[in-house]
């Protein structure tokens, strides 16, 4: 299966000699499930914290292949939820993170136009964890991006002070007014919401003198 031919072993050999033991069932010709919940969790236990991450990262980036070659969807979001469980410590080559943090952004657009905000920011969080340290100078469209995304989701969600750390990131890294605009809006309008209308006034003030 995916794992098996991304990891070279004979993953259906160690199910099936676990499933021998009494530990886990068989169902269907190629499907396993633990006897019971609690055998899961045990196992799962018995791993060093740093070994359990290094599995979620081997097993999301194993079904991510598969994902894209059938572009699924589905398949899509479960590689995407493995990897961000195990964090961006797992992961050492830039590029890879750069294509995880994308990946999230992607993701959580998605979440966000079917109105899903809180899986939407949890998304872009995740995304943002992977972004190099020089992120805002060699990442810079892609931290733009992902912090704009973060600001309007937590906008949705009435949560200003999530909105004002994403926003004021921005709005400091930012090199062109353009870049800025989304920020300065999410600001204004989460503050509105919360009907802090004094400062979003004093916001609505600054925003226009920006624009000249």
């Amino acid at each position: 299966g995916i794992l098996s031919s991304h990891l070279k072993v004979d993953l259906a050999g160690i199910l099936e000699r676990v499933a021998e033991k009494g530990f886990m069932d068989r169902v269907g010709t190629e499907k396993y499930r633990f006897v019971h919940d609690r055998v899961q969790q045990e196992a799962y236990k018995t791993m060093a914290e740093h070994r359990r991450s290094e599995h979620h990262t081997t097993f999301g980036l194993a079904i991510y292949s598969q994902a894209c070659s059938d572009n699924d969807d589905d398949l899509l979001r479960i590689s995407l939820n493995q990897i961000n469980r195990a964090g961006p410590g797992t992961i050492t080559d830039l590029r890879q993170k750069a294509m995880i943090a994308a990946l999230n952004l992607k993701v959580g657009r998605r979440s966000a136009a079917l109105k899903d905000f809180g899986h939407s920011l949890s998304y872009f969080e995740n995304g943002k964890s992977f972004l190099d340290v020089g992120s805002w100078e060699h990442q810079y469209k892609l931290s733009i991006d992902l912090h704009d995304a973060a600001a309007d989701a937590a906008c949705a969600l009435g949560a200003v002070s999530d909105v004002q750390k994403y926003s004021l990131s921005v709005l400091s890294h930012a090199t062109s007014l353009e870049d800025k605009l989304n920020a300065m809006l999410a600001i204004v309008k989460s503050l509105r919401m919360s009907l802090a209308l004094q400062e979003a006034k004093q916001w609505g003030v600054k925003f226009l003198q920006e624009l000249g």
